[in-house]
């Protein structure tokens, strides 16, 4: 809207409420007023709408909720659990408020120990990247999830975390502990946050070093997983943590073994 169309709006407002102003000087203070409001909404820094989706023809609706931080816990850099109210809208499969795990969007940490994925030990890096999601979580003051309720394989829900406006991904790529998956998976229906998770990605320390020629501090997640996760022999967590120590032991030095068979085949390189 043009300055001229919100000057004479606001100063028939004005004229309606105090008729005694008389029309000429309520426009006159109104064209001050629409000038400054105008110029404020120019330099308002530019953030996601409430659903900052593509708008394209079949593309599913984003859905936004406000999280209770005490029903919000960390898995690891890019898995959080979290247990939703009915007023967010955001439903499982048999149209109950969603609770459980969500997998977020725009980024890769390192991986941490998931034996029910096939991931008997860390990759370099996962702890120091799930330390870091734990901090921001504690930190934050208002967390938001925004989604399209779209699972993953593993039927954990696809989301972006922001944590007071920042999306979780932005903060893990900044801190060099995430690639990021935007140029491989596009934006999910999230433009927006994409952009974003592209700029980080474009200061990171991980780019800066591939750029640089240099080796980065750890190997890109999808990389990895293709050498050390063992799908053979996935096991339940709660059969992985009621077994004992020497059983562990016996089943990691099995996946190392693997892993050391994997990266002596063509194509595959050895972290």
């Amino acid at each position: 809207m043009s300055e001229v169309n919100v000057a004479i709006r606001l100063g028939a407002v004005l004229w309606l409420a105090a008729p005694s102003l008389g029309f000429a000087l309520a426009l006159e203070q109104a064209s001050q007023s629409a000038g400054a409001l105008l110029q404020a909404q120019k330099a308002a820094p530019a953030r996601p709408a409430l659903a900052p989706f593509s708008g394209k023809a079949g593309a599913p609706a984003v859905l936004h909720a406000v999280v209770d931080k005490s029903k919000l816990t960390f898995d690891d850099g890019d898995t959080v659990y979290v247990e939703l109210s009915a007023e967010s809208g955001i439903l499982d499969k048999d149209g109950r408020p969603f609770s459980g795990e969500l997998r977020l969007l725009g980024y890769d940490t390192p991986e941490t120990l998931h034996p029910e994925h096939g991931i008997f030990y860390h990759q370099p890096f996962g702890p120091e990247a799930s330390a870091l999601a734990k901090k921001l979580i504690e930190a934050a003051t208002t967390v938001e999830v925004y989604t399209a309720g779209q699972p993953d394989k593993y039927g954990r829900l696809l989301s972006y975390l922001v944590l007071d406006g920042k999306p979780l991904a932005v903060s893990q790529i900044e801190a060099g502990l995430a690639y990021e998956t935007v140029s491989f998976y596009g934006d999910n229906g999230f433009p927006a946050f994409a952009a974003e998770v592209t700029d980080a990605w474009s200061r990171s320390p991980i780019r800066r070093a591939i750029d640089g020629g240099q080796e980065p501090a750890f190997v890109n997640p999808h990389i990895w997983r293709k050498l050390h996760q063992d799908f053979e022999t996935r096991i339940e967590r709660d059969r992985w943590n009621a077994m004992r120590p020497e059983e562990r032991e016996a089943v990691v030095e099995t996946a190392r073994k693997r892993a050391e068979a994997r990266a002596r085949e063509p194509g595959h390189k050895p972290r």
